[in-house]
């Protein structure tokens, strides 16, 4: 799966820190928390964006979501989409699964705990 993304490539880096946007928000917002959480440069980060436009704005969502929360088929087409993402970045960069790191901040947070559950 092809996302837009906001790179910060480290030389020599031998780690993956995926970074995943709330709701409403760009893949370039946590990209300015990399240094803070990465200030060694051991990490790579790739920030993708949201799946899904926002109508009403500049920023995107990873899933529908209601009064009650996320929308069930919606959310869990995200979390695919993420980890098929994560897993063909993963390999292109030659970085195993294991040196990789998943945050996000919102619904970032939502598919970053779903993604270190399955």
């Amino acid at each position: 799966m092809s996302l837009t993304t906001y790179r910060i490539t480290r030389d020599g880096a031998s780690r993956l820190l995926f970074l995943l946007h709330g709701w409403s928000a760009e893949q370039h917002h946590l990209a300015a928390y990399v240094p803070l959480v990465d200030p060694d440069e051991r990490f790579t980060a790739i920030c993708p964006r949201a799946l899904h436009d926002l109508p009403e704005g500049d920023g995107a969502s990873w899933y529908d979501r209601t009064a009650d929360g996320p929308v069930p088929g919606s959310f869990h087409a995200a979390v695919d989409a993420l980890a098929s993402f994560i897993d063909a970045e993963a390999s292109a960069a030659g970085v195993p699964l294991d040196r990789c790191v998943v945050g996000g901040f919102s619904q970032g947070g939502f598919l970053a705990v779903a993604r270190a559950g399955g």
